[in-house]
Protein backbone atom coordinates (compact mmCIF):
# COMPACT_ATOMS: atom_id res chain seq x y z
CA UNK A 1 0.00 0.00 0.00
CA UNK A 2 1.31 3.44 -0.92
CA UNK A 3 0.60 6.37 1.40
CA UNK A 4 -0.02 9.42 -0.78
CA UNK A 5 0.17 11.84 2.13
CA UNK A 6 3.23 14.11 2.61
CA UNK A 7 5.38 14.06 5.73
CA UNK A 8 3.56 17.08 7.09
CA UNK A 9 -0.16 16.50 6.65
CA UNK A 10 -2.45 19.41 5.93
CA UNK A 11 -5.83 19.71 7.58
CA UNK A 12 -8.37 18.68 4.91
CA UNK A 13 -10.88 21.21 3.69
CA UNK A 14 -14.30 20.37 2.22
CA UNK A 15 -14.55 20.88 -1.52
CA UNK A 16 -16.61 24.05 -1.10
CA UNK A 17 -13.82 25.73 0.90
CA UNK A 18 -11.16 24.52 -1.57
CA UNK A 19 -13.13 26.20 -4.35
CA UNK A 20 -13.69 29.37 -2.37
CA UNK A 21 -9.98 29.66 -1.58
CA UNK A 22 -8.96 29.13 -5.22
CA UNK A 23 -11.62 31.52 -6.60
CA UNK A 24 -10.70 34.25 -4.13
CA UNK A 25 -7.08 33.89 -5.18
CA UNK A 26 -8.08 34.63 -8.77
CA UNK A 27 -10.37 37.49 -7.83
CA UNK A 28 -13.37 35.77 -9.40
CA UNK A 29 -16.91 35.36 -8.21
CA UNK A 30 -17.78 31.81 -7.05
CA UNK A 31 -20.65 30.13 -8.90
CA UNK A 32 -23.98 29.55 -7.19
CA UNK A 33 -24.36 26.79 -5.73
CA UNK A 34 -43.27 -2.33 -27.80
CA UNK A 35 -41.67 -3.30 -24.26
CA UNK A 36 -43.78 -2.97 -21.15
CA UNK A 37 -41.68 -1.45 -18.35
CA UNK A 38 -41.93 -3.02 -14.90
CA UNK A 39 -43.86 -0.88 -12.45
CA UNK A 40 -41.39 -1.48 -9.64
CA UNK A 41 -37.77 -2.54 -9.36
CA UNK A 42 -37.39 -6.13 -8.23
CA UNK A 43 -34.75 -6.42 -5.53
CA UNK A 44 -34.52 -2.65 -5.11
CA UNK A 45 -31.45 -1.42 -3.26
CA UNK A 46 -31.57 2.40 -3.57
CA UNK A 47 -33.89 5.39 -4.00
CA UNK A 48 -33.70 8.58 -6.06
CA UNK A 49 -34.12 11.27 -3.38
CA UNK A 50 -33.02 14.51 -5.08
CA UNK A 51 -33.41 15.41 -8.75
CA UNK A 52 -32.66 18.82 -10.22
CA UNK A 53 -33.06 18.49 -13.97
CA UNK A 54 -33.93 15.69 -16.35
CA UNK A 55 -32.65 12.15 -15.92
CA UNK A 56 -33.56 8.67 -17.13
CA UNK A 57 -33.24 5.08 -15.96
CA UNK A 58 -32.48 2.24 -18.35
CA UNK A 59 -33.93 -0.96 -16.90
CA UNK A 60 -33.41 -3.96 -19.11
CA UNK A 61 -34.34 -2.90 -22.63
CA UNK A 62 -36.61 -0.06 -21.46
CA UNK A 63 -35.95 3.60 -20.77
CA UNK A 64 -37.88 5.16 -17.89
CA UNK A 65 -38.20 8.79 -16.81
CA UNK A 66 -36.50 9.23 -13.44
CA UNK A 67 -38.23 11.04 -10.60
CA UNK A 68 -37.73 11.47 -6.83
CA UNK A 69 -38.95 8.52 -4.86
CA UNK A 70 -38.22 5.96 -7.60
CA UNK A 71 -36.65 2.75 -6.38
CA UNK A 72 -33.59 1.44 -8.20
CA UNK A 73 -32.23 -2.09 -8.53
CA UNK A 74 -28.92 -3.70 -9.45
CA UNK A 75 -27.97 -3.18 -13.12
CA UNK A 76 -30.26 -0.15 -13.50
CA UNK A 77 -28.44 2.50 -15.54
CA UNK A 78 -29.02 6.08 -14.42
CA UNK A 79 -28.15 8.93 -16.81
CA UNK A 80 -28.46 12.67 -16.24
CA UNK A 81 -29.04 15.26 -18.95
CA UNK A 82 -26.41 17.91 -19.76
CA UNK A 83 -28.66 20.55 -18.18
CA UNK A 84 -29.24 18.59 -14.95
CA UNK A 85 -27.47 20.01 -11.91
CA UNK A 86 -27.87 17.15 -9.42
CA UNK A 87 -29.36 13.72 -8.94
CA UNK A 88 -28.90 11.89 -5.65
CA UNK A 89 -29.19 8.14 -5.15
CA UNK A 90 -29.42 6.96 -1.53
CA UNK A 91 -28.59 3.31 -0.96
CA UNK A 92 -30.43 1.24 1.60
CA UNK A 93 -27.11 0.54 3.37
CA UNK A 94 -26.65 4.27 4.08
CA UNK A 95 -24.33 5.58 1.35
CA UNK A 96 -25.29 8.52 -0.90
CA UNK A 97 -24.20 8.97 -4.52
CA UNK A 98 -24.58 12.43 -6.08
CA UNK A 99 -24.48 12.68 -9.88
CA UNK A 100 -23.63 15.82 -11.85
CA UNK A 101 -24.65 16.71 -15.43
CA UNK A 102 -24.00 14.35 -18.38
CA UNK A 103 -23.22 11.49 -16.03
CA UNK A 104 -23.75 7.76 -16.68
CA UNK A 105 -23.78 5.26 -13.81
CA UNK A 106 -24.86 1.65 -13.45
CA UNK A 107 -25.86 0.26 -10.07
CA UNK A 108 -24.07 -2.96 -9.23
CA UNK A 109 -25.02 -6.01 -7.15
CA UNK A 110 -23.22 -7.03 -3.99
CA UNK A 111 -20.75 -4.81 -2.13
CA UNK A 112 -19.92 -2.70 -5.19
CA UNK A 113 -22.31 0.25 -5.40
CA UNK A 114 -21.89 1.54 -8.94
CA UNK A 115 -19.89 1.58 -12.15
CA UNK A 116 -19.18 5.11 -13.41
CA UNK A 117 -18.92 5.22 -17.19
CA UNK A 118 -18.76 8.98 -17.55
CA UNK A 119 -19.24 12.23 -15.66
CA UNK A 120 -19.14 13.52 -12.09
CA UNK A 121 -20.08 11.62 -8.95
CA UNK A 122 -19.71 12.30 -5.24
CA UNK A 123 -19.95 9.33 -2.87
CA UNK A 124 -20.62 9.88 0.82
CA UNK A 125 -20.63 6.89 3.14
CA UNK A 126 -22.60 6.70 6.37
CA UNK A 127 -20.64 7.96 9.41
CA UNK A 128 -21.33 4.77 11.34
CA UNK A 129 -20.37 2.37 8.56
CA UNK A 130 -17.47 3.39 6.30
CA UNK A 131 -17.39 1.40 3.07
CA UNK A 132 -15.34 -1.76 2.73
CA UNK A 133 -14.43 -3.63 -0.41
CA UNK A 134 -15.02 -2.38 -3.96
CA UNK A 135 -17.53 0.47 -3.94
CA UNK A 136 -17.04 2.37 -7.22
CA UNK A 137 -15.56 1.12 -10.48
CA UNK A 138 -14.33 2.99 -13.57
CA UNK A 139 -12.19 2.18 -16.60
CA UNK A 140 -9.24 4.11 -15.15
CA UNK A 141 -9.37 3.15 -11.46
CA UNK A 142 -11.52 1.48 -8.85
CA UNK A 143 -12.43 2.79 -5.41
CA UNK A 144 -12.16 -0.01 -2.87
CA UNK A 145 -12.81 1.93 0.34
CA UNK A 146 -14.06 5.37 1.36
CA UNK A 147 -13.77 6.69 4.89
CA UNK A 148 -16.29 9.47 4.29
CA UNK A 149 -16.51 11.40 0.95
CA UNK A 150 -14.83 11.09 -2.45
CA UNK A 151 -15.46 13.04 -5.68
CA UNK A 152 -14.73 11.36 -9.03
CA UNK A 153 -14.60 12.78 -12.53
CA UNK A 154 -14.50 10.17 -15.29
CA UNK A 155 -14.01 10.72 -19.02
CA UNK A 156 -13.28 7.45 -20.82
CA UNK A 157 -9.99 6.08 -19.51
CA UNK A 158 -9.13 9.40 -17.83
CA UNK A 159 -10.17 9.92 -14.23
CA UNK A 160 -9.66 12.26 -11.30
CA UNK A 161 -10.30 11.51 -7.63
CA UNK A 162 -10.53 13.95 -4.71
CA UNK A 163 -10.59 12.64 -1.14
CA UNK A 164 -12.82 15.41 0.15
CA UNK A 165 -13.20 13.98 3.64
CA UNK A 166 -11.43 10.91 5.02
CA UNK A 167 -8.97 8.58 3.34
CA UNK A 168 -9.79 6.79 0.08
CA UNK A 169 -8.28 3.54 -1.18
CA UNK A 170 -7.86 3.23 -4.97
CA UNK A 171 -7.02 0.22 -7.10
CA UNK A 172 -5.14 1.06 -10.31
CA UNK A 173 -4.34 -1.57 -12.94
CA UNK A 174 -1.07 -1.02 -14.77
CA UNK A 175 -0.38 -1.94 -18.39
CA UNK A 176 2.27 -4.48 -17.45
CA UNK A 177 2.07 -8.03 -18.83
CA UNK A 178 0.51 -9.60 -16.93
CA UNK A 179 -1.36 -6.55 -15.56
CA UNK A 180 -0.53 -5.50 -12.02
CA UNK A 181 -3.00 -3.91 -9.63
CA UNK A 182 -1.52 -1.17 -7.46
CA UNK A 183 -3.26 -0.33 -4.19
CA UNK A 184 -2.95 3.34 -3.27
CA UNK A 185 -4.24 5.22 -0.25
CA UNK A 186 -5.27 8.80 -0.98
CA UNK A 187 -5.11 10.87 2.19
CA UNK A 188 -7.95 13.19 3.13
CA UNK A 189 -7.79 16.44 1.13
CA UNK A 190 -5.51 14.99 -1.55
CA UNK A 191 -6.09 14.65 -5.28
CA UNK A 192 -5.20 12.02 -7.88
CA UNK A 193 -5.33 12.18 -11.66
CA UNK A 194 -4.72 9.51 -14.27
CA UNK A 195 -4.71 9.87 -18.07
CA UNK A 196 -5.17 6.60 -19.95
CA UNK A 197 -2.46 4.03 -19.24
CA UNK A 198 -0.09 6.60 -17.73
CA UNK A 199 0.90 6.37 -14.10
CA UNK A 200 -1.31 8.21 -11.64
CA UNK A 201 -0.16 11.55 -10.21
CA UNK A 202 -0.96 12.57 -6.63
CA UNK A 203 -1.15 16.17 -5.43
CA UNK A 204 -1.81 17.66 -1.98
CA UNK A 205 -4.82 19.59 -3.28
CA UNK A 206 -7.16 19.55 -6.31
CA UNK A 207 -5.98 21.04 -9.59
CA UNK A 208 -7.36 24.46 -10.67
CA UNK A 209 -9.16 22.82 -13.62
CA UNK A 210 -10.87 20.31 -11.33
CA UNK A 211 -11.98 23.03 -8.94
CA UNK A 212 -13.29 25.18 -11.77
CA UNK A 213 -15.33 22.37 -13.35
CA UNK A 214 -16.70 20.49 -10.34
CA UNK A 215 -20.53 20.74 -10.24
CA UNK A 216 -21.68 23.57 -8.04
CA UNK A 217 -24.26 21.32 -6.36
CA UNK A 218 -21.41 19.21 -4.93
CA UNK A 219 -20.43 22.16 -2.74
CA UNK A 220 -23.56 21.72 -0.61
CA UNK A 221 -23.85 19.10 2.12
CA UNK A 222 -27.45 17.99 1.78
CA UNK A 223 -28.85 15.74 4.53
CA UNK A 224 -30.14 12.26 3.82
CA UNK A 225 -33.72 12.25 2.50
CA UNK A 226 -34.43 8.54 2.08
CA UNK A 227 -36.72 8.37 5.16
CA UNK A 228 -39.06 10.87 3.46
CA UNK A 229 -39.73 8.35 0.67
CA UNK A 230 -40.09 5.20 2.76
CA UNK A 231 -43.10 3.23 1.56
CA UNK A 232 -43.70 5.68 -1.32
CA UNK A 233 -42.23 3.85 -4.30
CA UNK A 234 -42.77 6.28 -7.20
CA UNK A 235 -43.64 4.62 -10.51
CA UNK A 236 -41.49 5.82 -13.39
CA UNK A 237 -43.16 6.43 -16.75
CA UNK A 238 -41.79 4.98 -20.00
CA UNK A 239 -39.50 7.34 -21.87
CA UNK A 240 -38.34 7.43 -25.46
CA UNK A 241 -37.48 4.17 -27.21
CA UNK A 242 -33.87 3.06 -26.85
CA UNK A 243 -31.73 3.28 -29.95
CA UNK A 244 -28.18 2.12 -30.64
CA UNK A 245 -26.77 5.62 -30.14
CA UNK A 246 -28.31 5.70 -26.64
CA UNK A 247 -26.41 2.62 -25.44
CA UNK A 248 -23.37 2.54 -27.73
CA UNK A 249 -21.02 3.86 -25.03
CA UNK A 250 -22.10 1.03 -22.72
CA UNK A 251 -21.85 -1.58 -25.47
CA UNK A 252 -18.25 -0.49 -26.08
CA UNK A 253 -17.25 -0.23 -22.40
CA UNK A 254 -14.54 -2.46 -20.92
CA UNK A 255 -15.26 -6.20 -21.13
CA UNK A 256 -15.96 -6.73 -17.43
CA UNK A 257 -19.00 -4.44 -17.63
CA UNK A 258 -20.36 -4.91 -21.15
CA UNK A 259 -20.71 -8.69 -21.06
CA UNK A 260 -24.01 -8.48 -19.14
CA UNK A 261 -25.72 -6.46 -21.89
CA UNK A 262 -25.94 -9.41 -24.29
CA UNK A 263 -28.85 -10.69 -22.19
CA UNK A 264 -30.58 -7.48 -21.09
CA UNK A 265 -30.46 -5.79 -24.51
CA UNK A 266 -31.06 -8.77 -26.76
CA UNK A 267 -34.72 -7.75 -27.24
CA UNK A 268 -33.49 -4.54 -28.90
CA UNK A 269 -32.28 -6.64 -31.84
CA UNK A 270 -35.92 -6.77 -32.93
CA UNK A 271 -35.27 -3.24 -34.20
CA UNK A 272 -33.56 -3.70 -37.57
CA UNK A 273 -31.66 -0.39 -37.27
CA UNK A 274 -30.29 -1.43 -33.86
CA UNK A 275 -29.30 -4.84 -35.19
CA UNK A 276 -27.46 -3.34 -38.16
CA UNK A 277 -25.58 -0.90 -35.93
CA UNK A 278 -24.47 -3.70 -33.60
CA UNK A 279 -23.25 -5.66 -36.62
CA UNK A 280 -21.22 -2.69 -37.90
CA UNK A 281 -19.45 -2.27 -34.53
CA UNK A 282 -18.79 -5.94 -33.75
CA UNK A 283 -15.07 -5.29 -33.35
CA UNK A 284 -15.86 -3.09 -30.34
CA UNK A 285 -18.11 -5.71 -28.69
CA UNK A 286 -17.28 -9.15 -30.15
CA UNK A 287 -19.44 -10.92 -27.56
CA UNK A 288 -22.44 -10.07 -29.75
CA UNK A 289 -21.09 -12.05 -32.73
CA UNK A 290 -22.51 -15.46 -31.72
CA UNK A 291 -25.86 -13.77 -31.01
CA UNK A 292 -26.06 -12.12 -34.43
CA UNK A 293 -24.48 -15.07 -36.24
CA UNK A 294 -25.16 -18.21 -34.23
CA UNK A 295 -23.05 -21.19 -35.26
CA UNK A 296 -24.85 -23.62 -37.52
CA UNK A 297 -25.81 -26.92 -36.02
CA UNK A 298 -24.20 -29.91 -37.70
CA UNK A 299 -26.42 -31.57 -40.28
CA UNK A 300 -27.41 -35.04 -39.21
CA UNK A 301 -27.39 -37.40 -42.15
CA UNK A 302 -30.19 -39.87 -42.34
CA UNK A 303 -29.01 -43.46 -42.41
CA UNK A 304 -30.74 -46.23 -44.26
CA UNK A 305 -32.45 -48.81 -42.10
Amino acid sequence: MVDASPHQKMRPLPIGRWIARWVCGLGLVAPALTLAPPAHAAGALATVTVQQGKASVIRGATRLESLPGARLAAEDIVETAPTASLLRIEFDQGSMLDMGPSTRVMLMPGNSLAYVLKGWVKLTTGPASPSKGLVLATAAMDVSAVRRTVVLHVQGTDAEAFAESGDVTLMITTQARPPVVDKLRLASGHFLVRHGPAAASVMPRPSPAFIQNVPGAFMDSLPARAPLFKGKDAVMSPGERLGHADVQAWLEAEPRIRQRFTASWRPLLQDLAFKRAVAVHLNEHPEWRPILYPPHLPIQRRTSP
